[in-house]
């Protein structure tokens, strides 16, 4: 099978013809063209290999049914677009073959649907969890895919990496006597944990933090009848999710800009000395302009929802 997400014609280079060209003396502008994208005669079709092992089953007079299913989705040859250096001459580099992706998980689903006297209800539920896993990235280096998302072999796709934090900073004392990265570190600030254990803090202890994709997906029907008058409720939500994301205090310079409720309710605050008066759940606002270290400004905020979808009479 095939992946929507590739460029058509990524078989043949494309070239750019809307620019021009200074050449001559004096300089005269002519039209000009120049090749962009690095072709690959030899990409193929991703290829899907899938193992499914599923139970059906209805009871109680067909009131009540169930299934299950348990599956191995397993993706090879991926297709990506590899990056390249600029000096080749290239805006983008080729789509290329590459690596193998499992997801595995299973599925259920129940429905139980029954009468007392003329009152007619029912309800179901269904759940589906997904491990997600990039099992072989085929000698290709992990890569960056947008902000602080990435690809590595043994994670999921849409992983988090950075920094992980482990306190805020009550007092100077504190800040003087730990290790932490460069940059304006004072009391209110995020403490970044030394994953590596070394003596300094840098990009080598990033580490994986979570991933934008759901690991577990659900959701809730109701339905109910009564002489013609019927009602139905639809719900769903998503668990084990998450966002890491650096505007949570309404911009860089919060002196100009909006502060989210969330962050203004829970912030810490710094008294007159420098030292934290309040501790709270998000870093002081002290400390947060331009100079910040990265990870200082950034939240891991826990997506999970359930919502109502819908209600109808």
């Amino acid at each position: 099978m095939g992946n929507a997400n590739i460029k058509s014609f990524a078989w043949v280079s494309s070239y750019k013809l809307t620019d021009r060209y200074p050449l001559g003396a004096p300089n005269a502008i002519y039209p000009a063209y120049y090749q962009t994208d690095m072709s690959n005669k030899d990409i193929k079709w991703e290829s899907t290999t899938t193992t499914n092992v599923g139970i059906d089953a209805t009871v109680l007079d067909n009131r009540l049914n169930f299934t299950f299913d348990w599956y191995d989705k397993r993706t090879n040859d991926m297709l990506f677009t590899a990056t390249i250096p600029y000096s080749t001459g290239y805006l983008n580099g080729p789509v290329i073959n590459v690596g193998e992706v499992m997801n595995r998980g299973w599925e259920i689903s129940a429905s139980w649907n029954d009468n007392i006297k003329k009152f007619h209800y029912g309800i179901s539920i269904n759940l589906a969890h997904n491990k997600n896993e990039v099992t072989n990235m085929g000698g290709v280096a992990p890569f960056q895919i947008e902000n602080d998302l990435w690809i590595k072999e043994g994670y999921p796709i849409n992983s988090y990496f950075g920094y992980k934090t482990i306190g805020i900073y009550q007092n100077w004392d504190e800040v003087n006597n730990s290790v932490k990265p460069n940059g304006d570190i004072r009391p209110g600030n995020y403490i970044i944990q030394n994953t590596n254990g070394d003596d300094k803090i840098d990009t080598e202890d990033k580490t994986f933090l979570g991933s934008r994709d759901p690991k577990l997906v659900y959701g809730i029907n109701l339905t109910a009848e009564w002489q013609g008058i019927d009602l139905s409720i639809a719900t769903s939500g998503e668990s084990k999710k998450c966002l890491y994301y650096d505007n949570s205090y309404g911009g860089i310079s919060p002196r100009f800009c909006n502060i989210y409720k969330e962050y203004f309710d829970n912030r810490t605050i710094v008294g007159e000395d420098g030292n934290v008066t309040v501790s709270g759940k998000y870093p002081a606002m002290a400390g947060l302009g331009t100079n910040a270290p990265e990870g200082h400004k950034k939240v891991m905020q826990n997506t999970s929802f359930f919502r109502i979808k819908r209600i109808f009479r």
